[in-house]
């Protein structure tokens, strides 16, 4: 059973139109979001495919509440620091809603 979760999203182009296909103005995106947990060894933990517009705030804390609800011996998590949507709400929500702690860590740029 895995005991913590690490957080991370991607947005990706696509070129059909469909009800969960947004726009993100920042990153000059048109398509869907690929939100996924994994486990410390990479493993998926749950994934979530939406519109690339919906804010990592709130789908971070759908997400995070997803996983524990699915893996209860979940006991912490890690985010992008660079990200944030995983800072403030998500963090009060991971605290306060869950009972868990969210950490942030830095990814690496190639």
């Amino acid at each position: 059973m895995p005991s913590y979760g690490i957080i991370d999203a991607q947005s990706v182009k696509t070129q059909y139109a469909s009800e969960e296909r947004g726009i993100n103005s920042g990153k000059k995106v048109k398509g869907h979001k690929r939100h996924i947990v994994v486990d410390i060894l990479g493993n998926l933990l749950l994934i979530k495919v939406h519109a690339v517009n919906l804010s990592d705030t709130k789908s971070a804390c759908g997400m995070l509440e997803g996983v524990v609800n699915k893996y209860p011996s979940l006991k912490a998590f890690s985010g992008d620091r660079g990200d944030a949507g995983y800072r403030g709400t998500a963090v009060d929500f991971a605290a306060n809603g869950l009972g868990l702690g969210l950490a942030h860590f830095r990814k690496s740029r190639r």
